[in-house]
């Protein structure tokens, strides 16, 4: 006997555990798009939209990432089904891993200083450790 296929979607395990919120965010969606664009701009009035869209996206990658909540089966489901933003959470997951860096200079004052006489560029930055500056690099002219 030919095996019967359907349409619907067999959701991973944990799945009721995202499910509210992303219900939620999916009306907020809907609100957004049917939204009257009265005396707005056109891309003012994608604002709304954009923010939600972010909204889910950041959700399902904390809910993975962070708070190591969710399988990676139902990542990988969440992606696929178009829940969440895939280019948007590889953004968010390659910023999230510079900030673990104990040297990193995130946040830091650069300050660059030209040398009329020797036509050198030297850049100083904010060391991450102490006060004083150090000398990052010197670029010839």
């Amino acid at each position: 006997m030919p095996k019967v296929k359907t349409n619907r979607v067999q959701y991973p395990e944990g799945w009721e555990l995202i499910e509210p919120t992303l219900n939620e965010l999916q009306a907020k969606m809907r609100e957004a798009e049917n939204d009257p664009n009265d005396n707005k701009r056109k891309c003012e009035a994608l604002w709304p939209i954009f923010k939600i869209a972010h909204q889910k996206s950041r959700y399902v990658f904390d809910v993975y990432y962070r708070r190591k909540e969710i399988s990676k089966e139902l990542f990988d489901f969440c992606l696929d089904q178009g829940y969440a933003d895939r280019n948007l959470i590889a953004k968010w997951k390659k910023l999230d891993g510079q900030d673990d860096r104990p040297n990193s200079n995130l946040g830091m004052n650069v300050f660059a200083v030209y040398d009329a006489c020797n036509l050198e560029i030297t850049t100083f930055k904010q060391h991450v450790c102490a006060e004083y500056l150090s000398i990052c690099e010197k670029r010839r002219l």
